[in-house]
């Protein structure tokens, strides 16, 4: 998935009160995200930071609740080939690794449900995340047409 600058995520450069955060990411109400880089550090450092929040974003990190925030933080400072930024940052994209053959097929919970059996979800986050991988399951079906 692709996502751009001033679109679906805006970076603020500012000088933080201290330099013990290199960059922050907030979340909007609309779904976009704010990346705040923190000036006080060197060019180089500010670049790190960036591509680190930037990895938050394209991991769904904001609306993933399967994984603690230490695994989220490991993801997103992971340099991997799944990860392609822009050279001026004005977009980002994930391509998801391919899953071993057998599971690459998340199951339709709600068309293939066994009979008598309802679909739970340990939280509203966990629908959520089970909706956007159906979705991307659909979108590849589609698209390998």
């Amino acid at each position: 998935m692709k996502y751009y600058r001033d679109i679906d995520y805006f970076v603020y450069y500012c000088d933080f009160p201290h330099m013990g955060v290199p960059g922050v990411i907030a979340a909007n109400t609309d779904g976009t995200v704010n990346i705040y880089i923190n000036t006080l550090y060197t060019p180089e450092r500010q670049n790190q930071a960036l591509r680190h929040e930037l990895r938050h974003l394209v991991r769904n990190h904001f609306w993933c609740d399967t994984k603690t925030i230490g695994e989220k933080e490991l993801e997103a400072d992971a340099e991997d080939t799944s990860v392609v930024f822009s050279e001026d940052y004005s977009f980002v994209e994930y391509t998801p690794p391919v899953p071993a053959p057998g599971l690459d097929r998340i199951p339709d919970v709600f068309a293939e449900k066994p009979p008598n059996t309802i679909p739970l979800f340990a939280s509203p986050e966990a629908f959520r995340d089970y909706m956007f991988a159906m979705r991307e399951q659909y979108r590849r079906a589609r698209n390998a047409k």
